[in-house]
């Protein structure tokens, strides 16, 4: 995960400083070079393949060239190749050339798998190339001009028991098996065995030759799954058990085992697989010096291989790696924690400072000395000089004094809401909840305490409140309303009171003030309108809400019918289900008050009209028809918002006759006039929002106050 992280840090950063072709500066230190390949692909946006020969890590710098010449020049810091084809950059340890004509060629590499260079020889000349299994050994080779089967004796020059055979179309790299025995060099075999004891002294043996004579002594069955057959440079042990012999040879030939049935299975183990069986875990607990300061103080000489980590909780550093590391970094940490001249523990004692928290009130010199909390008391141990321990104490004087806890009373949010949103300005731990949601405690001074409240008397604010007055009309004509009339110009006596209510009888009944919001014409156009029903209010009310709530209103009727069911032969049954058919009017509002006064809102309108059945069915369900607006606006307190496009058709039908011959059954027919009426209807909502403030004046006469503003021009 760490080293994903790392690559997606290290190519932000990069990209800040690469061009397309030209590299700036790029530093890597100790990373995998296949990841530092990685970042230069990325960077350049070049295609780059490095192939299985390519591992291990690198520090390198990248310095102001263009991108090919910096890849070249690291490659070759790190003995790799590379060819480029068709814009991909292939990498490679190996650096092959062939010549099909001339059937030659040449091979640079430096310390590579002997099984991986024959691969690549076999990808390169297009030839199968066969083998037994090989010795798992890096080899270097410089080959020039030569033949494929020229390079291959090379390759397997060490090995006496191996030969080229040469096919049309392969090569077959064989073992020789006939002669083969299990005596060395010496004339003996690689074993001796007394009292079930096995010893050994071999010079360049063969490790899959060894193993067997071995577990052939042992009188054990194996089968190797690995492809290891490494030399081995000296082998030379006495008086061992069979397991402590096979772990000593498996170690220096890199192998392992596992063990089925009684049968021994080798394979191919990594190195650092063997060599973490060597390593050691020692922890050292400390008591005159901290964990965090004590690892700052070991040089980088003395660490070594090893490895040191901290554990600040119990005040330990905790060592791993080999016993050659580990042993001299031991003494080192032992030798830190010997007494000091002058040094000793001293015993501190807290009024009202909490000695497990101690550690953040200190100042900065006394964050190397170790701390131990004393659990008899309010306590804390610390070894120092003397000099130290007289100035710590005064220090203690000065801060450890009682710290003022004061109530503070919240008029309109909860102590729940100001501990969940507190300002970043306000130290969390200095404020506590009670068991009163209203009243908080908080502890400081008397400058921090005036810093609080100043902060959350921001915050600790009523909700603004929202007033909607709502009017929704259902007008047949709507060429008679005028919504852009305005207040009239005309003089009226002050005896007119009487007039004007009059003739605006029927709009003085609205809850909706309509001569404020659309003036007096408006007003007058339709108090006639209503009066003949020409226009009908299908809702004149006042919602309350606070700033951010939804509020809903709704103006419907409910029908409910009867749903028959029938059987499988679909026959009707006695019985059914009752299902219910609501239409009419919606309107839901969700009003928000802005910081300037303003009130934004969100407003959703539908019209539903439930329609007549046309199946004589007794059980037909009826349709219905629904209209629906949805709309946002921004308006100051007090202005009206209209909301338009709210249409419906209704037809009906009207029926003329003469009298009593109209009346007559079925000849009446003739003496009737049947005419169908379309009537089209058009809906408006208005809504004017209020702001609303504590203390508002209510209570005024509505009549004198709609009279007082229409006669104000005059009295000027």
């Amino acid at each position: 995960m760490f080293k994903k992280i790392f690559l997606v840090i290290l190519l932000i950063f990069i990209s800040l400083t690469v061009s397309a072709q030209n590299i700036t500066e790029m530093e890597f230190r100790n990373q995998p070079v296949t990841d530092i390949l990685l970042v230069l692909a990325e960077v350049s946006r070049q295609s780059i393949i490095p192939d299985d020969t390519v591992e291990g890590n690198a520090t390198y710098l990248f310095h102001n060239m263009p991108f090919e010449e910096a890849l070249a020049r690291f490659l070759e810091n790190q003995d790799l190749y590379f060819v480029k084809k068709n814009d991909v950059y292939y990498i490679s340890r190996i650096h092959i050339d062939y010549d099909p004509a001339l059937e030659n060629l040449s091979l640079q590499t430096e310390g590579t798998d002997i099984q991986k260079i024959i691969k690549k020889i076999s990808q390169t000349i297009g030839t199968t190339i066969l083998y037994d299994a090989l010795p798992r050994e890096e080899i270097t080779l410089q080959f020039e001009n030569g033949t494929v089967e020229s390079l291959l004796n090379i390759i397997i020059r060490r090995y006496s028991d191996y030969s080229i055979e040469t096919g049309e179309d392969y090569y077959y790299i064989r073992r020789n098996t006939s002669g083969r025995n299990t005596v060395n060099q010496y004339g003996g075999n690689y074993f001796t065995l007394e009292d079930n004891l096995f010893s050994a002294d071999l010079k360049k043996v063969r490790f899959r030759d060894v193993l067997a004579d071995l577990m052939i002594k042992g009188g054990y069955e194996y089968s190797m799954l690995g492809q290891n057959d490494s030399i081995i440079e000296r082998f030379s042990f006495k008086d061992k058990t069979f397991t402590e012999i096979l772990d000593l040879l498996l170690e220096q030939a890199n192998s392992g085992y596992e063990i089925s049935n009684g049968i021994y299975y080798f394979f191919d183990k990594d190195r650092q697989d063997i060599l973490n069986k060597f390593v050691s875990t020692v922890r050292i607990p400390l008591i005159k010096n901290s964990a965090d300061g004590i690892v700052s103080l070991i040089p980088d000489y003395i660490m070594g291989e090893a490895v040191i980590k901290k554990d600040a909780l119990a005040n330990n550093v905790i060592i791993s790696g080999p016993m050659a590391s580990l042993v001299p970094l031991e003494s080192y940490i032992i030798g830190l924690e010997n007494d000091l001249p002058g040094y000793s523990w001293n015993r501190f004692d807290l009024n009202f400072l909490v000695s497990g928290e101690i550690a953040s009130f200190l100042p900065d010199t006394y964050s190397s000395h170790t701390s131990i909390n004393l659990e008899e008391g309010n306590a804390f141990l610390m070894y120092m000089s003397k000099e130290k321990a007289d100035a710590l104490r005064e220090f203690l004087r000065l801060v450890d004094v009682p710290v003022k806890v004061t109530p503070v009373y919240l008029d309109y949010i909860s102590a729940e809401d100001l501990m969940d949103n507190i300002p970043p300005s306000i130290d969390e731990e200095r404020v506590s909840l009670s068991s009163d949601e209203n009243l908080v405690f908080f502890r400081g001074n008397a400058v921090q305490l005036e810093h609080f409240k100043d902060t959350i008397s921001a915050m600790d604010r009523p909700t603004p409140q929202i007033r909607y007055d709502v009017l929704v009309l259902q007008v047949q004509d709507t060429n008679q309303l005028d919504w852009e009339s305005s207040l009239s110009n005309e003089i009226l006596s002050d005896d007119s009171q009487t007039a004007v209510t009059g003739t605006l009888g029927s709009i003085l009944s609205l809850n909706f003030d309509i001569v404020s919001q659309f003036g007096y014409l408006f007003a007058a156009q339709l108090n006639t309108a209503l009066d003949q029903s020409e226009a009908r209010v299908m809702a004149d009310t006042t919602l309350y809400a606070l700033s951010g709530e939804t509020i809903e209103f709704k103006n419907t009727g409910t029908s409910r019918y009867y749903e028959a069911e029938y059987n499988s032969d679909g026959e009707l049954q006695d019985y059914g289900t009752i299902n219910e058919i609501s239409s009419g009017l919606t309107i839901e509002i969700e009003g928000w008050v802005s910081g300037d006064g303003m009130i934004t809102m969100t407003v959703n309108s539908t019209i539903s009209k439930e329609n007549t059945v046309d199946s004589t069915s007794t059980y037909a369900l009826p349709s219905t028809t629904e209209k629906i607006v949805s709309t946002s606006v921004r308006t100051p307190s007090g202005k009206p918002i209209i909301i338009t496009g709210l249409k419906q058709q209704d037809t009906g039908f009207s029926v003329s006759k003469v009298p009593f011959l109209g009346d007559i059954p079925l000849l009446g027919l003739l003496f009737q006039k049947r005419q169908e009426i379309i009537e089209d209807t058009d809906f408006y909502i208005t809504i004017v929002p209020h702001l609303e403030y504590t203390g508002r004046e209510a209570g005024k006469n509505r009549y004198e106050d709609i009279f007082r503003r229409l006669v104000s021009d005059y009295d000027s």
